[in-house]
C-alpha cells in the first residue's frame, strides 16, 4: 500500500517504452496507419505527440466508465440506454472512483447527460451516477472491458464515423467524448464546456497519478511525494523522465521492481 500511494504516473516509463519504439518505427517506415495506444494514453498519447509520434488514439479507461453511468441514468429514467446519451470529460486518475468506494479527493471532471437529445443532467446527483459502487471481477477478467472498448473503437475505424470515448484523441491529456471513423478520431463540440476547459480538465487531474507536470519538450515531472515513495520503497528515483532517456528509465525501473517484489515473497515475471 505504500507503494500504491506514489500514483499510477511513476510507472510511466515501462507504459512509454514500447509504444515510443512503436511510433518511431512507424514513422521512419512511412507507412500511413491508424494507431491505438492501451498503456496509460491519458498521459503517454500526449508525450508522444510532443515528440512528433502522434498516435491516433488510446483505448479503455474513460470508455469503460460511461456504459455504467447510461445504465444507470437509463434506470432511473425508465427508459432505453438507446436513448441516453453520455459526455464525460474524465482523466485516467478518476477510475478508481468509479467502480468501487473511495474517500480520496475526486479529480476535476465534467458530466452531461441527455435524454433523446435533450440535457438532463439536473435531474440526477452527478456524483451518484459516476462514483456509485459498481463492483468488476478481480484480475485479469477486467481485460475484457478494455477489449470491448478497444474492439468498439476498432470498428468505427473501419466502417462509419461513430459516437464514443476515448483517452488521448489528439494527442491530448485525459479523456474525452470522440467522433472515430475511417478518417481518424477527432474530439467534437462539448455542450457547455470549451475544449480548452475540457483539456484544462484533465491537466489539473495529473497530479492525482502522480504527475505534476508534461513540458513542451515531452519530459514528464513528478510530483515530489511520489517521487519521495519510488526512493523510499525502491530505492528508485526519478523526478523528471526525459524523453531520451525513457527506455533506460524502464529497465532500471522494472529490475528495482523485482528486486523490491522478491524482498516481498513475490514472484514477478
Amino acid at each position: 500500500m505504500r507503494l500504491a500511494g506514489a500514483g499510477f504516473g511513476v510507472w510511466l516509463p515501462i507504459h512509454l517504452d514500447l509504444s515510443v519504439k512503436l511510433m518511431r518505427a512507424l514513422r521512419e517506415s512511412g507507412v500511413g496507419t491508424h494507431t491505438l495506444i492501451a498503456p496509460f494514453p491519458d498521459v503517454a498519447n500526449l508525450v508522444l505527440s510532443r515528440l512528433g509520434m502522434q498516435p491516433t488514439s488510446g483505448v479503455g479507461n474513460i470508455d469503460e466508465i460511461v456504459p455504467k453511468v447510461a445504465t444507470f441514468a437509463a434506470t432511473r429514467l425508465g427508459v432505453s440506454i438507446d436513448e441516453i446519451e453520455v459526455t464525460l470529460v474524465a482523466h485516467h486518475a478518476f477510475g478508481i472512483h468509479a467502480f468501487k468506494p473511495s474517500d480520496r479527493t475526486r479529480p476535476p471532471h465534467f458530466l452531461r447527460v441527455a435524454h433523446n437529445g435533450t440535457d438532463v443532467t439536473k435531474e440526477f446527483d452527478s456524483e451518484e451516477l459516476l462514483c456509485r459502487p459498481y463492483p468488476l471481477p478481480p484480475g485479469p477478467a477486467t481485460h475484457f472491458l478494455t477489449a470491448g472498448s478497444t474492439l468498439r473503437l476498432m470498428c468505427a475505424l473501419t466502417s462509419r464515423e461513430t459516437r464514443l470515448h476515448a483517452p488521448g484523441p489528439e494527442g491530448l491529456p485525459g479523456g474525452y467524448p470522440i467522433l472515430a471513423g475511417p478518417s481518424g478520431v477527432r474530439v467534437p463540440v462539448i455542450p457547455n464546456l470549451s475544449r480548452q476547459e475540457a483539456i484544462e480538465i484533465n491537466e489539473r487531474s495529473h497530479p492525482f497519478d502522480g504527475i505534476e507536470m508534461i513540458e513542451p519538450d515531452g519530459t514528464v515531472v513528478f510530483r515530489q511525494e511520489a517521487v519521495d515513495i519510488m526512493d523510499r520503497e525502491l530505492g528508485y528515483r526519478c523526478s523528471r523522465l526525459d524523453p531520451a532517456d525513457i527506455s533506460n528509465r524502464a529497465g532500471e525501473l522494472l529490475r528495482r521492481f523485482r528486486l523490491y517484489a522478491k524482498r516481498h515473497g513475490l514472484q514477478v515475471g
